[in-house]
């Protein structure tokens, strides 16, 4: 199964396919520290209250006082969304806020010696990077050569395990305008790495730009709308 990329725009609609999800297990790794996914799951929970209901009539909730208290429906929701994870032991949460220690935990990750890992859907383990490009941002591992990387050492441990794999940049809105989410995947990078010195005074075609999603459509399907 080719690797795939699919869009959330916030992070609970990623949480919720997941846990009604058929696979058998899934292996989520999240790249930030556990403290920021929580809150950011807060944040998301409460922006989907804030959203009216349609009611058959043409009215919404909000005219009707049902979603007055977002921020404690949002809560409500926060502490169903982490009970349902909880409760889900087929899903099993691994926290990566470096480059690093995502490398790392590629190389060496475990094997599920108790996953089916049958050609029916009902019955495979799924593998899902949460967050992957937004980690590299900003680091002199912004390139194609750092992303192209990483993207390797993911798909050969999907491979390896044999998982099917799924990355996703999804929004955060606590910060709206922050340079995260799906456009990330139209981020232009350089095609080397800052860290690594060349013998030739000649670096102008290093720098020539290359999108994210160029460099990500080597391994992965990409939807049309990203």
């Amino acid at each position: 199964m080719t690797p795939e990329v699919a869009r959330y725009d916030i992070i609970t609609d990623l949480l919720n396919d997941l846990l009604h999800s058929e696979y058998s297990s899934i292996k989520l790794i999240v790249c930030t520290k556990r403290e920021s996914f929580l809150t950011r799951i807060l944040a998301s929970a409460r922006t989907v209250t804030r959203h009216p209901i349609q009611r058959d009539d043409g009215s919404d909730s909000q005219n009707r006082g049902v979603n007055d208290n977002s921020a404690t429906k949002g809560e409500i929701l926060f502490k169903t969304t982490l009970r349902s994870i909880a409760e889900a032991s087929k899903i099993q949460i691994a926290y990566c806020p470096s480059i690093d220690s995502l490398r790392a935990y590629l190389s060496v990750m475990p094997i599920d010696q108790s996953a089916n890992h049958s050609q029916q859907v009902k019955a495979q383990p799924l593998l899902v990077i949460a967050d992957v490009v937004f980690l590299h941002s900003g680091t002199s591992e912004f390139s194609a050569q750092g992303l192209s990387r990483t993207f390797a050492l993911a798909v050969e441990a999907a491979a390896k395990m044999r998982m099917p794999l799924l990355l996703s940049e999804i929004g955060d809105p606590r910060h709206a305008d922050d340079a995260r989410g799906t456009r990330l995947w139209r981020a232009e990078v350089p095609l080397l790495s800052d860290s690594v010195k060349l013998r030739t005074n000649d670096t102008t075609w290093t720098r020539m730009p290359i999108t994210v999603k160029r460099i990500a459509e080597r391994w992965f399907h990409l939807p049309e709308d990203i």
